[in-house]
């Protein structure tokens, strides 16, 4: 079932608060995720729904982050802030939610093709491809575990494209969430798409 596979994801859960307990992975622009996220947090607290400058960026000069890069995994961690969690939490519960979003996606694509048993088998795989556990796991890089998180979605949008008049919707709204969280990678998936 559903629940048997989102099982699967639970020692995913457990690595992630094994593998960094105290604090974060400090590999490629860690800081700047960081530090994108408390001042988005903190816009978000001050009742500014989408933040587009951070103070703190560029070494307290600030910066006009959102301008022009995607906010999606952003508002993840900022609800996780406002829900009281740290900064640095809030930042690895943004993995989770991706990983959380990928186990789901995989199944429910995979399911009605492959059959539940297989479904979990392929999710457990796919869990394990090095794209998504280097985002999580090796570099900090939240904005693309999303996207990654979000792809057997986009993968599940077209399947149903075919079958049934809502297709299109959740085409379009899978899109859009790629679109959301990473841009560069939503071309990227668009652009294969379109071959």
């Amino acid at each position: 079932t559903f629940l048997a596979s989102l099982a699967l994801v639970l020692p995913i859960a457990l690595a992630v608060a094994i593998l960094f307990p105290d604090g974060l992975i400090r590999e490629v622009d860690w800081h700047l995720h960081l530090c994108w996220l408390r001042g988005f947090s903190q816009n978000l607290s001050e009742g500014v729904w989408y933040p587009r400058w951070i103070d703190g960026a560029n070494e307290g000069l600030g910066g006009a982050v959102f301008l022009y890069y995607a906010p999606l995994a952003y508002y993840i961690g900022g609800t996780f802030v406002l829900a009281g969690f740290s900064t640095a939490s809030a930042l690895k519960a943004i993995y989770l939610v991706s990983l959380l979003l990928c186990a789901a996606g995989l199944y429910r694509w995979l399911a009605p093709i492959a059959g539940r048993r297989i479904a979990i088998l392929l999710v457990a795989a796919g869990m394990a491809t090095p794209q998504l556990t280097q985002f999580a796991f090796l570099y900090n890089m939240p904005a693309s575990a999303l996207t990654v998180g979000l792809m057997p979605w986009v993968a599940y949008a077209l399947e149903r494209k075919g079958r049934r008049s809502t297709g299109v919707l959740a085409l379009s709204a899978a899109l859009a969430a790629l679109m959301l969280s990473h841009t560069i990678s939503a071309f990227q998936v668009v652009f294969l798409l379109a071959l």
